[in-house]
């Protein structure tokens, strides 16, 4: 299995994420319960998408345009590892495949739970050259 993806974020896990990912749930945290998950986390990072038989996965089930997808929704809705790996483990299928389209609903509907029904606003940036050619017009 290519397990880059996932390792990636789990290098980018910060204990800050723990907290407010705690917070969220509505679940104080003292900091030595927060050392024990973040070392977990980092240690064991495999249980969290694998589950508890290590071969749920497919080893092809991260593929290029699967790995983009979960980039970018990550990103479109904001969702740290653990709140991602938890909408992973629900749409993978009987063949050890994540469902695409199972993983966009569930994102989806995942963020629109967790912020008053609500779906993120995506602000789109122009390109400078362009700006700059209609100025010059």
């Amino acid at each position: 299995m290519n397990i880059y993806l996932i390792s990636e974020y789990v290098n980018r896990l910060r204990k800050s994420d723990i907290i407010y990912y705690a917070e969220k749930q509505g679940i104080s945290l003292d900091k030595e319960e927060v050392e024990l998950i973040y070392d977990y986390i980092k240690k064991d990072y495999k249980t969290i998408i694998y589950g508890n038989p290590k071969d749920i996965l497919n080893e092809k089930a991260f593929n290029k345009r699967t790995r983009e997808l979960i980039e970018n929704l990550a990103f479109v809705y904001n969702l740290d590892t653990i709140e991602f790996s938890e909408i992973i483990k629900n749409v993978i299928n009987e063949r050890g495949f994540i469902v695409a389209d199972e993983l966009r609903k569930l994102a989806r509907n995942y963020y629109t739970y967790h912020n008053n029904g609500k779906l993120p606003t995506l602000v789109y940036k122009e390109d400078k050259n362009k700006t700059l050619e209609n100025m010059s017009k």
